[in-house]
């Protein structure tokens, strides 16, 4: 998307990304990362992130605004570029690098039990196959696993290369 920002954090600061400005800002100690941007408002965030403390990521909100006027900025201009905030996939990008076979958004990666399998489009969705294509563990649900399990049965053999 065009005029797009990007939410990311690294080490005990989070960044937003616009245009050529990076604006890091203290973020709360136990951010493991964001997960999700579900609302953008002018400067004013709703975002998902996953914290130290609990399983599941939690609601959070972050005002742009304060941090962006005492940065000396047009918050009203800077603003109104902005048509909608993501959040930064880097995490995903290492594993799409390191991954032996990417099928139609799924990054297979060998591993001692068999096949590490993500839905890069849907990071929540995951499995482990064991060598034989037999489920060991799994987030996704039964036709994901048949669409995966099929993916490698046909492409098995560009993994052996």
């Amino acid at each position: 998307m065009i005029n797009e920002a990007v939410l990311s954090n690294e080490k005990n600061y989070t960044k937003f990304q616009f245009g050529n400005h990076v604006i890091r800002f203290v973020a709360p100690y136990s951010l493991e990362y964001y997960t999700e941007v579900k609302e953008w408002d002018n400067g004013y965030l709703v975002v998902m992130a996953k914290y130290k403390h609990n399983e599941k990521p939690e609601e959070e909100y972050i005002d742009l605004i304060p941090i962006l006027k005492n940065l000396y900025f047009d918050t009203d201009e800077f603003c109104k570029q902005i048509k909608g905030v993501k959040v930064a996939n880097d995490r995903y990008k290492i594993i799409a690098d390191e991954a032996d076979m990417i099928v139609n958004g799924y990054a297979f990666k060998r591993c001692k039990e068999g096949y590490r399998v993500l839905n890069l489009n849907r990071p929540d969705r995951a499995t482990v196959l064991s060598l034989d294509g037999k489920v060991l563990e799994t987030s996704m649900d039964d036709i994901e696993i048949r669409i995966v399990i099929n993916y490698l049965e046909k492409n098995r053999k560009f993994m052996e290369e």
